[in-house]
């Protein structure tokens, strides 16, 4: 799968939400992390390097740090879940100020296959939500 020119090399950020809060997920090794950089994907400055653990909870003071051209936005369960999870996050302030948000960059996704799962389901799940989103 290729990104389109205006995608290539995009800032792409992937964020659990969970009580009312983002935690960074994919950083580092992983099959999401692994996955946008074999894509050519970049990420926040943030969410480089490796990582602590499965995710790293942001701060609301914070959320400008989660901030990317692209916002795959996922909550532990299915898509609906998700996009559940996305309205309460537009009610937080600030959320809606981040620019992946104003541009409609912000992606919904089966937090799942995102954040908890691994193998070629989660990683054809995640391609597929990336093409979708990103390739014209």
């Amino acid at each position: 799968m290729r990104t389109t020119c205006a995608n290539a090399g995009a800032v792409t950020s992937v964020i659990r939400w969970q009580n009312g809060a983002p935690s960074v997920v994919g950083k580092g090794k992983g099959h999401v992390g692994e996955t946008l950089t074999a894509l050519g994907l970049t990420r926040p400055a943030d969410q480089q390097g490796a990582g602590v653990g499965h995710s790293e909870p942001v701060s609301l003071e914070k959320l400008d740090t989660i901030d990317g051209d692209w916002l795959f936005f996922g909550a532990l369960g299915d898509k609906a879940t998700s996009e559940k999870a996305l309205a309460e996050a537009e009610k937080t302030p600030n959320f809606t100020r981040l620019e992946a948000v104003r541009e409609k960059h912000a992606v919904t996704v089966d937090g799942s296959a995102w954040n908890s799962a691994g193998g070629p389901l989660a990683a054809e799940t995640v391609l597929a939500d990336i093409r979708s989103a990103m390739t014209a």
